[in-house]
C-alpha cells in the first residue's frame, strides 16, 4: 500500500473517524474512500488524496512520496500550420 494511503488511515484512526465520517468531510463518495484505503484501488486519485488530507488537517511533508502505480505521461501539443 502506498506511504501516504497509510499516513491518511493512520491520521483517520487517531482522530476517530469512521470511513463514512471523513467521506462526508471531504466531500467524497464514501465507496471511493473504502476502496482507496483498502488498497482496492491501485492508482491514487490526486483530488480524492488531496481532500481526504483537507479533511483531515493534514500538511504536506517534504520527501512524501506521491507516486502511484499508473505510469506517467507528457503533454505534448503538435503546432500544425493551417493550410490555404
Amino acid at each position: 500500500m502506498n506511504e501516504i494511503i497509510l499516513k491518511i488511515n493512520k491520521e483517520m484512526e487517531k482522530q476517530g473517524l469512521s470511513q463514512t465520517k471523513l467521506a462526508k468531510k471531504a466531500g467524497v463518495e464514501q465507496k471511493k474512500v473504502n476502496r482507496l484505503l483498502s488498497g482496492v484501488t491501485k492508482r491514487l486519485d490526486m483530488e480524492v488524496v488531496s481532500s481526504l488530507r483537507g479533511a483531515l488537517g493534514m500538511v504536506s511533508e517534504s520527501g512524501e512520496n506521491y507516486e502511484s502505480d499508473r505510469p506517467s505521461f507528457r503533454v505534448v501539443e503538435e503546432i500544425i500550420p493551417a493550410t490555404k
